[in-house]
């Protein structure tokens, strides 16, 4: 029986929130993830889970909550099945425990404003990850998206990119994506090294 759902909740404007992650939310009995996420649910405050820091705690709770028969969904930005906590649940839990319910990425989101495929693209996070090879990966590759954090920013990443002596690579980053206050620049290395953005962003590299 069903006791966890990964709900993937899209790139942060409620719009893009598929309905059937709503529905299947509102039907669990404790949600867990963002406070933008759980402030989107009319559910009693000990039903909501804020998840941040340390998660061992918060998969303790998962499975009293879940031999206590509740039913638990995970609030997760973008999409499950791109750098989520999907896969932590997978080592913790039976798999037939688990259920997905997917959703927008903002790699997704972004290909589609700059009304492109991405079928042969490469995606790659530095989100709190020091240990990410990513010049090598820019340099073999045509095109790879970049998921930032506020240590690894697009600027960073760029001057890291100048100093390689990256000159036939075309950069665009996309920032606030689905906000009305959205940004969406393209430019060389030089040019996005020198410009100031917020640390969640997704920036795509490709050849000229």
């Amino acid at each position: 029986m069903t006791r966890l759902w990964v709900i993937g909740m899209g790139p942060g404007n409620p719009d893009y929130v598929l309905p059937i992650a709503i529905r299947t939310a509102n039907e669990c009995d404790v949600l867990i993830g963002a406070d933008r996420y759980l402030n989107l649910f009319d559910k009693p405050r000990e039903q909501l889970i804020e998840l941040r820091g340390n998660l061992e705690p918060v998969l303790f709770s998962v499975n009293t909550l879940c031999k206590q028969g509740k039913r638990v969904g995970f609030l997760v930005s973008g999409d499950p099945g791109i750098f989520s906590i999907l896969s932590l649940l997978k080592s913790r839990f039976p798999n037939e425990d688990i259920k997905v319910v997917p959703g927008i990425s903002s790699v997704q989101y972004l290909f589609a404003r700059l009304k492109r495929p991405w079928h042969d693209c490469q995606v790659v996070t530095v989100h709190g990850r020091q240990d990410v090879d990513l010049l090598s990966k820019i340099k073999d590759a045509k095109l790879v998206a970049v998921l930032t954090d506020d240590v690894n920013t697009p600027s960073v990443i760029a001057q890291k990119m100048v100093k390689a002596g990256f000159k036939n690579k075309k950069i665009t980053v996309g920032a606030r994506l689905s906000w009305p206050d959205e940004v969406i620049v393209s430019g060389s290395a030089e040019f996005i090294s020198k410009t100031d953005f917020d640390g969640m962003c997704v920036v795509v590299i490709e050849d000229e």
